[in-house]
């Protein structure tokens, strides 16, 4: 194939036009491998299915009085709430553009040694006041207020499924259209001033901040069950889709979403969770093979010959930081297996992979938390214990586990309320 014409003059001459030949011809056939890929999961994508919950667990849900009952209070919680907006913060992002979201980085603090306190310096698991979730001063920011529409609008778009109601529709569709659709209320598109260092980059975040809107993966498909309502109208579709394409396009250019993609740890996890989520919404499988090749490749990357994962131990808070980032690789390979592509089973050259890291962790809890001495909710090593269950049976946990685990976990873990009713 080399040495045939390539039909462009620039390639076919000396020695430069010899190697330029070779280049193009690797890029034509990286490209043909992208386009088999893409024509591949479009083929298996239905943008209207859900992607993280799974129907028919929704369907027979109405059998589990306990976890109705809970789902009737947590919407009747979320009925009594919002809409929000980023108009509502009492700060302004650095722009000073009120409706740009702003937070600051949670671990970044004033140098005491300098009069100004710049440029700030890290204090890994040491919160500046206000940035916790729900604490006092975080009306000062914006990402308590985003939360609340992940996951009110999450919980109230499953009661309208399961509990039936037209008024948690009506309220979950104005939660949506404050904070993504209304021109005079909605957040810019973009998370320049996520997790911004006072004194770095020009006081513009750094790439870590894109994790706070690593929920998309739930709240799509809440966005999904309300839209079969019909209470948002074409209108609203549309600009909430014109909103996803902008922040897509910011994610895919902006050199601080380029710092998370990048990473080797939980924030290149979240970044493909995010991508891939928005990607089976838009319809994009395009974008959505690629991610499947990125996610194989970081594996690769985050996952050590004894299964660790040691970017995530290196913090001062391990245990939190190792099941945090086990959350984001499982509800990364729901959403792909929502195409059919099962990331579960996936293995790097090591013979390792996402099943491998989930053993290395039960043992370590199993060993009365050999990793560090921390304090975590036990709890929350439940959903990955079912998920061990189901993807090796030789990793059985307790018999009542399904039963016993609660629905909702505090959003720090990376837990979509309602888990239970979540794809295999």
């Amino acid at each position: 194939v080399a040495r045939l014409d390539s039909g462009r003059s620039h390639l076919e001459i000396g020695k430069a036009g010899f190697v330029a030949r070779l280049v193009s011809r690797d890029q034509a056939i990286v490209d043909m491998g992208d386009q088999c890929d893409a024509k591949a999961v479009a083929a298996r994508l239905d943008t209207s299915r859900l992607a993280f919950y799974d129907e028919d667990a929704l369907a027979h849900a109405v059998k589990d009085g306990p976890i109705l009952r809970y789902l009737e209070t947590a919407a009747g919680q979320a009925l009594a709430r919002g809409p929000f907006s980023v108009l509502d913060k009492t700060g302004r992002a650095p722009s000073g553009d009120p409706q740009d979201y702003f937070h600051p980085a949670p671990y970044w603090w004033p140098d005491p040694d300098r009069p100004d306190g710049l440029p700030y310096i890290r204090r890994d698991g040491e919160r500046v006041p206000g940035t916790a979730l729900y604490a006092a001063g975080s009306e000062t920011y914006d990402r308590t207020r985003l939360q609340r529409v992940f996951d009110d609008t999450t919980v109230l778009a499953l009661a309208a499924t399961v509990l039936d109601g037209r008024h948690y529709t009506v309220h979950a569709a104005r939660l949506i259209r404050a904070w993504f659709v209304d021109p005079k209320t909605r957040m810019n598109p973009h998370l320049r001033y996520a997790q911004v260092r006072s004194g770095h980059d020009n006081n513009e975040g750094a790439g870590y901040g894109i994790i706070e809107l690593k929920d998309f993966y739930f709240f799509l498909d809440a966005v999904r069950l309300i839209e079969r309502t019909g209470v948002l109208g074409d209108e609203d579709r549309e600009a909430f889709r014109a909103w996803l394409g902008s922040y897509c396009e910011w994610l895919d250019t902006a050199p601080a979403a380029a710092t998370a993609f990048c990473s080797s740890s939980n924030q290149g996890t979240y970044y493909d969770l995010q991508r891939a989520s928005i990607a089976t919404f838009l319809g994009d499988s395009a974008t959505l093979a690629k991610i499947s090749l990125y996610a194989r490749e970081r594996l690769a990357t985050q996952i050590a010959a004894d299964g660790s994962l040691p970017r995530e131990l290196s913090r001062t808070r391990p245990r939190h930081y190792a099941m945090f980032t086990l959350q984001g690789w499982t509800s990364l390979a729901r959403v792909l297996s929502s195409v059919g592509d099962n990331l579960w089973q996936h293995k790097t050259a090591e013979g390792l992979g996402l099943v491998q890291a989930l053993h290395w962790l039960v043992a370590h809890e199993n060993k009365r938390h050999t990793m560090s001495a921390e304090t975590v909710d036990p709890d929350r090593l439940g959903p990955l214990l079912l998920d061990l269950t189901h993807h090796d049976p030789a990793g059985m946990p307790p018999a009542d586990l399904g039963r016993a685990a609660k629905p909702i976990f505090h959003p720090d873990e990376a837990i979509a309320p309602f888990w239970l009713w979540r794809r295999r």
